[in-house]
């Protein structure tokens, strides 16, 4: 029989593990992240510089760069009502800009908007607002700007003509910049 050494006998105990250097490492690494971490002083401030030149004010010039906003609106009974088409910032000025309206009973019907022929409703003059976006879009164009966004806003009750004409003055000027925004539409 083969005897066993003295050595193989003693390795049969439970070896000790030293863990007073991994603890100097993790308290090492500990003050290392406390001393270089940035502390939120005030959690609700927000550090923000608004310029001083701008605002509500009345007198403020109109910005070309700004986008033209048409609203369309429904004014009155669903059936007998007309449609409106209001602009804020109107040639210099910051008050809402109602166009214009054409009452289709008493002109000609060759020398309204030439999709207007069917409509039998007061609605805006579009040769007025087309005027208008086309004067808007020359200023923008003179500042070397090739873009000029326009957004067309309707409520539910404008009738779809109105909107349709509305991008065919997009499609004669040109513009492809747009946004037509539904407000109050439910879509099933």
């Amino acid at each position: 029989m083969r005897k066993r050494k003295r050595s193989d006998r003693e390795g049969d105990s439970e070896m000790e593990i030293n863990l007073t250097p991994m603890i100097d490492i993790v308290f090492q690494l500990l003050i290392f992240f406390v001393v270089t971490a940035k502390f939120i002083k005030f959690e609700g401030e927000l550090l923000s510089y608004l310029p001083k030149d701008r605002g509500t004010n009345p007198s403020d010039p109109e910005d070309p760069t700004e986008p033209v906003t048409i609203f369309l609106r429904w004014e009155g009974d669903p059936a007998t009502g007309t449609c409106i088409a209001i602009t804020n910032r109107y040639r210099g000025t910051s008050a809402r800009h109602q166009f214009g309206e054409v009452n289709p009973e008493t002109i000609d019907p060759k020398a309204a908007w030439p999709t207007n022929a069917k409509v039998k409703y007061p609605h805006p003059a579009f040769s007025e607002i087309k005027s208008y976006i086309q004067e808007r879009q020359a200023v923008v164009h003179s500042t070397g700007s090739t873009k000029f966004p326009l957004t067309i806003n309707f409520d539910d009750q404008v009738p779809v003509q109105m909107v349709v004409n509305m991008l065919d003055i997009c499609q004669q000027l040109k513009i492809t910049d747009f946004a037509i925004n539904a407000e109050g539409v439910e879509i099933n």
